[in-house]
């Protein structure tokens, strides 16, 4: 079993009115409870029990040997040592309360009585706690101020009361009763003075605002909606207090973009490109993977993709999508990129380059019988083995799941022992395993 000792303090300004509360308790010597919080309207009395109250619940949770209960407030020590009576009908209630607790604590309590100084600890706890809930209730009310700037002083008047207060934030100084009474001595800036103050920190802002040069953006985006980027750049406006001017125009044409930006040189390459079906869609974005599709039906696609058009009749796109994706120009447009990390060719390369096609389209279109007729196998191939996988994969979830929630038993169950064959030792085994080129297929392959 233990000793506490607990000093408790309650604080209430005015009064009547906010309350505040400041408990400390040391457990054998060791501090292992602070408490500062702000508790409602009510009087000095009232706020003192109610620390009291809570001080003796955490006394009940650690259930101590004996505890000592300091206070500074000689009327509710000495009512709990039942040497005053209690008389007040608002005080009966938190009493009996006190009392109540009282009987499901087993230990010894004392109810000690100190001066205010020697109970600085909770009472500054209870002060903290009072000043920041006034504070929060004045910057509250200082919101509501209406503000008028005069040569050297500002008027102060109130949104429903027609009374108003001359304020000089230099001093500071206001006229009003809160000021001259109770400001100084708490030590906290009245409403009045409050609204003057967040009066000029508006008026800094808007000046920064004024100063600041105004920016045009011009949206050429055509993926989203204009009016969802309208709302969405409003937003970002009004949240981040940016001065933008967000500009959509409604066609792509020079003549449009320079109607909206006259003083401005207009360059225009659109990032978002069109594409009809059967256009042939090539990333040029890491090559050697082969990225090439033929397109089923219109649309747009980001500037990675270069898209490409017959312009002859007798060239078919479905060749130029094999054409394409061989090896020989895969290779072609891989031995022209520029970036380490992420290999990107460039169109003044791939449009340069000669590709030799049949001048029959009957000779295209057996090249692409034969092509689609041998890779049919294939694509089957490639689609059971997929869907084995999935399988593997689905069957590797649910034993998963079984062993996790003890459907499946697994206690007892020996793993076989696996022999570490560790790193090539020989010069045999060496060449047994092979070795890797250092080609640049595999560089790019690591990359």
């Amino acid at each position: 079993m233990s000793k506490v000792l607990m000093r408790v303090d309650g604080s209430c300004y005015p009064n009547p009115g906010n309350m505040a509360i400041g408990i400390v308790i040391y457990q054998d010597g060791e501090l292992v409870k602070k408490i500062s919080e702000a508790i409602g309207y009510g009087t000095n009395n009232i706020a003192e029990y109610k620390a009291l109250i809570r001080g003796l619940e955490e006394i009940k949770k650690i259930n101590p040997e004996r505890a000592d209960i300091y206070c500074d407030s000689q009327l509710v020590v000495n009512q709990l040592n039942k040497k005053f009576k209690v008389r007040d009908k608002g005080i009966i209630l938190l009493f009996n309360r006190v009392e109540e607790i009282r009987q499901t604590i087993p230990s010894k309590l004392n109810f000690i009585w100190e001066r205010r100084n020697h109970n600085s600890i909770a009472d500054d706890l209870a002060k903290r706690a009072l000043l920041e809930e006034e504070a929060i209730k004045r910057e509250k009310a200082a919101k509501d101020l209406k503000v008028e700037r005069k040569v050297d002083y500002f008027v102060v008047s109130g949104s429903k009361s027609k009374k108003s207060y001359r304020v000089d934030v230099n001093i500071p100084q206001c006229e009003c009763s809160d000021f001259i009474k109770r400001s100084r001595k708490i030590k906290l800036e009245c409403k009045h003075i409050m609204a003057v103050r967040n009066f000029l920190q508006e008026e800094k802002e808007r000046s920064c605002l004024k100063k600041r040069a105004k920016m045009k953006v011009l949206v050429l985006s055509k993926m989203v909606k204009p009016q969802i980027w309208k709302e969405n750049f409003n937003k970002l406006n009004k949240k981040a207090k940016f001065d933008l001017e967000f500009i959509i125009p409604k066609a792509d044409e020079r003549e449009e973009i320079k109607r909206y930006l006259p003083e401005a040189e207009v360059i225009f390459e659109s990032q978002v490109k069109r594409f009809r079906a059967g256009d042939i869609l090539f990333c040029k974005l890491i090559p050697y993977l082969a990225k090439v599709t033929r397109s089923k039906q219109n649309g747009v696609c980001v500037g990675e993709l270069l898209v490409l058009r017959s312009q002859r009749a007798d060239l078919l796109p479905e060749f130029i999508e094999q054409k394409l994706r061989s090896v020989q120009i895969i290779n072609i447009v891989n031995s022209s990129t520029f970036g380490a990390k992420m290999p990107r060719a460039d169109w003044s390369f791939i449009g340069n380059l000669l590709i030799a096609y049949p001048d029959s389209t009957q000779e295209q279109k057996t090249i692409l019988d034969f092509i689609d007729k041998n890779t049919q196998r294939l694509s089957l191939a490639i689609e059971q083995i997929q869907e084995e996988i999935n399988l593997f994969i689905e069957y590797r979830t649910r034993i998963i799941s079984d062993v996790v929630t003890g459907k499946v038993d697994v206690r007892g169950i020996q793993l076989p022992e696996v022999e570490d064959i560790g790193e090539p030792e020989s010069q045999d085994e060496q060449e047994i395993l092979g070795e890797v080129e250092d080609s640049e297929e595999v560089m790019n392959a690591d990359e």
